[in-house]
């Protein structure tokens, strides 16, 4: 097997892990060694340009970032889907904001009538260098559209060469594009706490009896709870001495809360107990 170092995240280490598959997969796939290759060239440009090194005008992400507020709705054509999946979910993950993305076809029967209403969408055109001639067709009366409605819109080309070189590209621009954004916004790109959230629940129903009560339910949220806090406080209060072993200072039977000094004792002593 062969072993692909994750450099920050899995979203960041997006060209490090396709290069290392194609290369493996290449003998099964109907891809030529030279269109890996052009690719490859092709993104060195493609950061050279939209890189921290050169934070100028003719850097195109930062342009897009600049000019993005709003919610960004992606159109894009049938070929270029996953650079516009892509860039939906960067958007989401690294600058915390909604993102729409239509197929420029289908919207042209539904999705434009939604600009008939004021909204805070903004248009971005995703188009492809050698699009079909009814693709650009239809990109440019959505251009018309917009102009007579004055409606702002921005649009993106792909790069020249094969389509993984298109994709590749424009994948890496539109990136850089949620990271300028999340820096604009003074937002911290790199944690998910949604989906850290969503995996631990997961987690925990697959480990956990399907057949729980509610109130058995409720419990467990109440130990994750409570268990965050003990997290936080390890964490942060270099003075936290209490409870190390037992986590709890306090228990608590009723509730299943094993701590050093037990509740009912300090209940009856202050005669409590009824309430």
């Amino acid at each position: 097997h062969r072993q692909v170092k994750k450099n920050h995240s899995p979203r960041a280490s997006f060209s490090s892990f396709l290069y290392t598959m194609l290369m493996v997969l290449k003998p099964m796939l109907p891809i030529k060694n030279t269109d890996i290759i052009n690719s490859m060239k092709k993104l060195e440009f493609t950061q050279k340009k939209n890189s921290v090194e050169n934070l100028t005008s003719k850097n195109t992400s930062l342009n897009l970032a600049e000019w993005m507020d709003g919610i960004p709705l992606i159109y894009y054509p049938y070929g270029l889907n996953a650079a516009a999946t892509r860039f939906k979910n960067s958007l989401q993950e690294n600058a915390k904001t909604h993102a729409i993305i239509e197929d420029v076809i289908e919207a042209s029967h539904n999705g434009i009538v939604a600009m008939e209403k004021p909204s805070d969408v903004k248009p971005i055109l995703l188009r492809g260098k050698d699009d079909s001639k009814k693709t650009k067709e239809r990109f440019d009366i959505f251009k018309e559209y917009f102009k007579e409605n004055n409606l702002d819109f921005r649009e993106i080309f792909s790069v020249d060469g094969n389509i993984i070189t298109k994709i590749v590209n424009l994948i890496y621009l539109l990136d850089y594009a949620s990271i300028y954004m999340a820096i604009k916004s003074k937002t911290d790109p790199s944690p998910v706490n949604s989906i850290d959230y969503i995996k631990k629940r997961l987690k925990w129903k697959l480990t956990t009896n399907d057949k729980m009560s509610e109130a058995d339910l409720e419990l467990k949220k109440l130990h994750d709870k409570l268990n965050n806090h003990i997290e936080e406080q390890s964490k942060n209060w270099k003075s936290f001495v209490y409870a190390k072993q037992n986590g709890f200072y306090q228990g608590y039977d009723e509730i299943k809360i094993n701590g050093c000094r037990p509740t009912e004792k300090r209940f009856r002593r202050y005669k409590i107990e009824k309430y």
